[in-house]
């Protein structure tokens, strides 16, 4: 039955990639550029769309790292170490198949949702380096179409880890249930490009999709 199981998963994995292909040619390109202004509204709008979320607590406080909203977490990201986010969202960098283009939700404890399902799609990524740690923070947050074609509210996926790998190539995060890799490397050591392409796999190896057009922001 496992061996089935992984046929049956890797024939429409085959068959998703020939579907996606296109998007996958420009995933390493993006043209959108906002402003401060811009940037700070969208990221608003992505953390209201998160609030349903399968850690609540962590997608706060990577609010308050991101948009202090009083003195005390004004004062806590003044002090706070260098963080840069890599953000994606459909409608600005790309189609949502392309943003979330994920054969099976459920490896991100969502529903079995197929990357056919997918009505709108945020990604955001921080990459917070903390004294000599470094960590990175990933939010899923996906529309799907229902089944009677009515579209479902956000649901959001936000994990933490500190279990990373660079190489030369690639950069490899591992987190409890699937790994994300990315070979979008900047020429600075252990450093991403300005947009990344994210691909997701489940513990075996087996690739279940990605995450694309990333653009990058620092501070």
């Amino acid at each position: 039955m496992k061996n089935f199981k992984r046929t049956l998963q890797t024939t429409l994995l085959l068959i998703s990639v020939i579907a996606t292909v296109a998007c996958s040619t420009q995933t390493r390109t993006n043209n959108w550029e906002p402003d401060a202004k811009e940037l700070t509204a969208t990221l608003e709008a992505f953390f209201v769309s998160a609030q349903n979320s399968n850690d609540s607590n962590l997608v706060q406080t990577t609010k308050a790292d991101l948009l202090p909203e009083n003195d005390a977490q004004q004062a806590a990201a003044n002090s706070a170490p260098a963080k840069v986010i890599y953000y994606a969202e459909s409608g600005k960098t790309g189609l949502p198949l392309s943003v979330a283009g994920i054969l099976d939700f459920t490896i991100l404890g969502m529903p079995a949702a197929s990357l056919y399902d997918v009505a709108e799609a945020k990604v955001l990524l921080m990459d917070t380096y903390v004294s000599v740690n470094r960590t990175f923070t990933l939010i899923v947050s996906v529309k799907f179409v229902e089944p009677d074609g009515s579209l479902s509210n956000y649901q959001t996926a936000a994990f933490k880890t500190g279990s990373f790998k660079f190489t030369d190539e690639q950069l490899t995060l591992s987190f409890e249930n699937f790994d994300i890799t990315t070979t979008d490397l900047s020429d600075v050591e252990e450093d991403l490009g300005s947009v990344v392409q994210l691909k997701v796999l489940d513990k075996t190896g087996l690739e279940y999709g990605q995450f694309s057009s990333l653009v990058g922001f620092g501070n």
